[in-house]
């Protein structure tokens, strides 16, 4: 591993280490960044400093501070702020909605669209039965007769057509015309 990714996850687990200290100082009430005093020279004091139980709060100093701010307002070109430091304005008070008629007009009614008159129907052909399987009889390899003695030929496979126009399905010895 070279050295700049070593620095690199070291520096990760420092600053970890520093987070996980100032959370858990903080979830405890104490200050989790102390800032350090001004360095100015130390003499006696001429007072004892008040008791800690008597010094005010310092919540409510900030905000009496930040009270005292002037309203934050832009530059005459618009782009920075006029005055630093300044407080936000105070949400201007909501304008009454006034009031307006909700109007809601119906759709329009829409027309039927025409019945057209479907035409009729062809009669419907009615389905033929596959023949009952018949006999081959006297075969050859050109084909075989069958037992109404009609020449079906051989076709492809185990198929063939008869002289009627029928599809037949050969079976051994039998014949089936569909």
């Amino acid at each position: 591993m070279s050295y700049q990714k070593t620095a690199l996850i070291l520096a990760a687990v420092l600053g970890l280490l520093a987070c996980g200290y100032a959370w858990a100082a903080a979830g405890q009430g104490a200050d989790p960044a102390p800032v350090p005093a001004p360095a100015v020279a130390v003499t006696a004091p001429s007072t004892p400093p008040p008791p800690a139980s008597t010094a005010a709060p310092q919540r409510p100093l900030e905000g009496q501070a930040y009270a005292s701010l002037p309203f934050c307002t832009l530059s005459a070109d618009g782009k920075q702020l006029a005055r630093q430091p300044c407080r936000t304005a105070p949400p201007q008070r909501p304008m009454p909605r006034r009031p307006v008629p909700q109007i809601v007009e119906p759709m329009p009614p829409r027309a039927a669209p025409p019945r057209v008159a479907m035409p009729p129907l062809p009669p419907s052909v009615p389905l033929r039965a596959p023949s009952p399987p018949q006999p081959l009889v006297n075969c050859g390899a050109g084909g075989c007769y069958d037992a109404g003695g009609a020449w079906q030929g051989n076709g492809v496979g185990n198929t063939s057509v008869a002289p009627n126009g029928k599809l037949c399905q050969r079976n051994g010895i039998w014949l089936q015309c569909l």
